[in-house]
Parts: C-alpha cells; structure tokens; sequence
C-alpha cells in the first residue's frame, strides 16, 4: 500500500515541482539572511568608527 503511494506521488508532476520551488525558495532566504548579516556587520562597524570620528571633534564655545 505505502510503496504503491510513494511511486505515485514520485512519478506525479505536481509534488515534483512543489518541492522544486520549495528547494529554490529556501536557497533565497539562505542567500538573503547571509547578505543582510553581512551588511549588518559592516553598518555597526562604519557606525562605531563615524562616533569615534565624531568624538575627537573640538568645538569651541564663543559667543559672537
């Protein structure tokens, strides 16, 4: 019974291009998590040395 199901369902057109999409779909969000955490890195790391830049900035208090 089982075996007849499997052959079935492997030799059925939908189920193959469900998982198909399902295989390329969660290859996307792999990619995408890996660029954002990427470019998130990269962000705090210009933030952190734009305050460092910011910081060692003297301004002079005289009023006109």
């Amino acid at each position: 019974m089982m075996n007849r199901y499997f052959k079935s369902f492997a030799a059925a057109e939908e189920g193959n291009v469900t998982v198909d999409w399902i295989v390329l779909l969660s290859g996307i969000v792999f990619l995408s998590v890996a660029v954002l955490a990427t470019i998130a890195n990269g962000a705090d790391s210009v933030a952190e040395r734009t305050g460092d830049d910011i910081d060692k900035v003297q301004v002079s208090e005289t009023i006109g």
